[in-house]
């Protein structure tokens, strides 16, 4: 009497170097992403850079004295920058061409930058209305600087490297992850199909004895 008895296959190892696509885009993948996290830190950190300098000063005034400066149309709002005080915006104001005095009002925002022994204050701001050769007049202490430039410039150039240094620091690690990941994943899962591939092309068919 003969006795039929199944024999099942088992599955022999496939050694990893035999798979496609090879490791080594694991690696990329991760380099793509180290690379992208590198760039975004070293931006970030040149954006803040800009972001913390001090603004383009138009005209300078050291204790009491006066200083003339030249607004043409696309001057916007004037800001006063004081230093070591913050309460710069009462000692100065500045003289129109027509010969009307402006006095200084709150800043819109607040700001403040150290370098060196100098520690600056952004202390007032005014709307000017004419064009032409304006004078700030300043009535302070003689260890005292004040400043003024274009806060509308400055402005612009706080919140474009606001935004830019946030970009750096989230976009561009945040593509560097979605490209790195998508070809890591990728690699794995054509390694994974590979893997069975080979595993059905070398298990032995069902014998019997």
């Amino acid at each position: 009497m003969a006795t039929h008895v199944r024999a099942h296959a088992v599955p022999g190892r496939i050694p990893a170097a035999e798979l496609r696509p090879r490791r080594l885009w694991y690696g990329v993948g991760a380099a793509v992403l180290a690379v992208s996290v590198i760039v975004g830190v070293a931006g970030f950190a040149v954006m803040l850079t800009r972001l913390l300098a001090a603004p383009d000063f138009v005209a300078e005034v050291r204790g009491p004295g006066e200083a003339v400066f030249t607004v043409d149309e696309d001057f916007g709002e004037l800001g006063l920058y004081g230093s070591p005080v913050d309460w710069a915006k009462a000692s100065c104001s500045v003289i129109a061409p027509s010969g009307r005095e402006l006095d200084f009002d709150f800043p819109p925002y607040r700001w403040n930058w150290e370098s060196g022994t100098e520690n600056w204050n952004l202390t007032g701001a005014v709307v000017l209305t004419e064009t032409g050769r304006h004078t700030l007049v300043c009535d302070g202490g003689d260890d005292t600087v004040y400043a003024v430039g274009d806060l509308g410039a400055d402005g612009e150039g706080f919140t474009s490297n606001l935004l830019g240094a946030l970009a750096w620091v989230v976009l561009v690690p945040s593509a560097g992850l979605a490209l790195g990941g998508a070809v890591m994943l990728v690699t794995g899962a054509r390694r994974n199909a590979h893997h069975r591939r080979l595993l059905a092309e070398r298990t032995p068919p069902l014998g019997h004895t």
